[in-house]
């Protein structure tokens, strides 16, 4: 899942892209310019049936490199809008209520908007201070920071892959 160029100055490079910081336990989601990088990369599974507690589907979950999922958590996020919270990655047995790990795709002209199970949407940070590199989720979904392409990533030999079981690290 890589961003598209609602945060200037990145789009000039390679687009950004989800990714975890290295060294850490995979909880927070920042952007990063490494594109295909193996911890940059997102695998879209779809769910089956409905998701309690969230609006008719059809619903994805995204998966991270070290089989952890993309959530929007309760806490207040630091960067973005005001109404924003933080998006991380979690286990798959933490299924929070309302789902903030469910989500859906709606296109906008040549890019996506990614709104969850709790109605907020995915959303990068750093177009005005691009230091900012956090990902969060938001009510709103007029901006150009919330929307993002996708890209097929072809897999590097010897490297385990997105289609592989997901390895849970503690």
């Amino acid at each position: 899942m890589i961003g598209n160029g609602g945060v200037p100055g990145r789009a000039l490079r390679p687009a950004a892209v989800l990714r975890r910081p290295p060294r850490q336990v995979p909880r927070r989601v920042c952007l990063s310019a490494q594109r295909g990088a193996h911890n940059t990369v997102w695998a879209v599974e779809h769910v089956t049936g409905d998701v309690p507690g969230a609006a008719p589907g059809p619903y994805v979950r995204l998966r991270g490199a070290y089989g952890r999922y993309l959530i929007a958590t309760d806490l207040q996020a630091r960067a973005g809008p005001a109404h924003g919270v933080t998006a991380e990655q979690r286990d798959a047995a933490h299924h929070p209520t309302p789902p903030g790990w469910a989500w859906q795709a709606f296109r906008r002209r040549s890019s996506l908007l990614l709104r969850n199970g709790t109605g907020r949407y995915l959303r990068a940070n750093g177009r005005y201070l691009r230091w900012r590199t956090a990902v969060t989720v938001a009510c709103d979904n007029a901006s150009s920071m919330m929307l993002w392409a996708v890209e097929v990533v072809p897999p590097k030999p010897g490297r385990v892959t997105l289609v592989d079981p997901p390895a849970q690290v503690t």
